[in-house]
């Protein structure tokens, strides 16, 4: 690649040289000042990065501008979700799908208000494991497939421009969730939308969740029934769970493995070199330590399945970390305080904050995202996890 310079081997003074690459360079000035130009005449911005035959004026993606602080008000008792595609589409006027991968550097919370007693704000979020990535990849092919049934008949030109595949973190979410509509009266359950330094809350858009139609639900011809979604718990009466399933679409492992007979212990080739008296000991601990998964599995015949997120096992969010208000036991007294807390990868940009702040009607949160070539931000579709 040219690097529009010079050939440090250069012999003359003038403005004809070698550039590193072998060729010819002109270094023409001109009204701008010097630009080299190569042996036909064209000029070689020494900032052009040549990818794929063209050449480009960055070699890294430009940052769009976008908003990295987002600022909440959220219950003082009680739980809020936030989901951070729905906010920085609000707060930056512009459409972000929520199948993201979020990076978050951190949050900012401070308590203002009197209390009784000690107090925390606690940050979760999706588990960012294996299973739950899986799961959403599978709910989205689902529904891909769902809707490509009419797609099919009728044309894509029937779909909405801000379609999207959008989930709730949990079945708590999914049936008693609503978006925040008071900004000092935050109630538990609300999907917090961002505000302003002056306490402003926004008019929102569209932003409607996903949902499956199952048909001849129940074994009843012509009954199709819709189903909110969900990641993370059991499928509940009128939301669907991606993780659990996900685990129960699958194949299970060998309960043992390896899984030998049982009578094996007495197979000629055993006693082939049997000169001491220990070998079915040994032979014991082979076949019967460490022969089952460090995770359960779920048993043959058996309706459970053990996926992390799932019904049966872990079936809440993951802790991303604690900020917690010190206040001596029974004393009242009005506390201003401020706490910091981790970020992390949010699977969805979706965030479940609990608070538990005695005598707190509500107090504010900063999501504080991280700047990347996303539209403005650190983030990376979920198909690509």
């Amino acid at each position: 690649m040219c690097s529009g310079g010079p050939s440090p081997r250069s012999k003359s003074s003038n403005l004809v040289s070698m550039c590193a690459c072998g060729s010819e360079v002109n270094w023409l000035p001109n009204q701008e000042g010097v630009k080299a130009r190569n042996y036909k005449g064209n000029p070689i911005a020494p900032f052009m990065a040549k990818k794929n035959g063209k050449y480009s004026r960055s070699r890294r993606g430009k940052l769009q501008p976008a908003q990295m602080n987002l600022s909440f008000t959220a219950v003082g008792n009680g739980t809020n979700y936030i989901d951070t595609s729905l906010a920085a589409s609000i707060a930056n006027r512009r459409f972000y799908n929520q199948g993201l991968n979020w990076s978050v550097a951190g949050f900012t919370v401070t308590v203002t208000g009197s209390t009784t007693d000690r107090g925390s704000v606690t940050v979760c979020k999706i588990p960012t494991t294996w299973p739950a990535y899986n799961a959403w990849k599978k709910g989205k092919a689902m529904f891909d497939m769902m809707n490509e049934q009419v797609l099919q008949e009728e044309g894509s030109e029937i779909q909405g421009k801000y379609h999207d595949f959008k989930i709730y973190l949990d079945e708590q979410m999914a049936t008693g969730s609503q978006l925040q509509t008071s900004i000092t009266g935050p109630a538990n359950g609300d999907i917090l939308l961002p505000t302003d330094c002056m306490y402003n809350l926004p008019t929102t858009g569209e932003w409607d969740f996903s949902e499956f139609q199952i048909p001849n639900e129940g074994g009843t011809p012509g009954n199709t029934v819709g189903y909110k979604i969900h990641m993370l718990g059991a499928s509940a009466a009128g939301s669907k769970g991606l993780i659990s399933g996900y685990g129960q679409s699958r194949s299970r492992p060998q309960e043992a493995d390896p899984n030998v007979p049982v009578t094996s212990a007495r197979d000629f080739y055993n006693d082939l070199f049997d000169v001491g008296d220990n070998h079915e000991e040994i032979r014991t601990e082979l076949v019967n330590d460490n022969d089952e998964p460090p995770y359960p599995v779920g048993a043959d015949n058996s309706a459970f399945e053990y996926y992390p997120g799932g019904e049966f096992q872990l079936p809440s969010t993951e802790v991303v970390g604690y900020g917690v208000f010190n206040s001596p036991a029974g004393a009242v007294g009005s506390i201003t305080a401020q706490r910091t807390i981790k970020g992390g990868n949010f699977p969805c940009g979706l965030i479940e904050i609990k608070s538990a702040l005695p005598g707190i009607t509500f107090y504010d949160i900063i999501v504080h995202l991280v700047p990347g070539t996303h539209r403005g931000y650190l983030a990376e579709p979920m198909e690509d996890c």
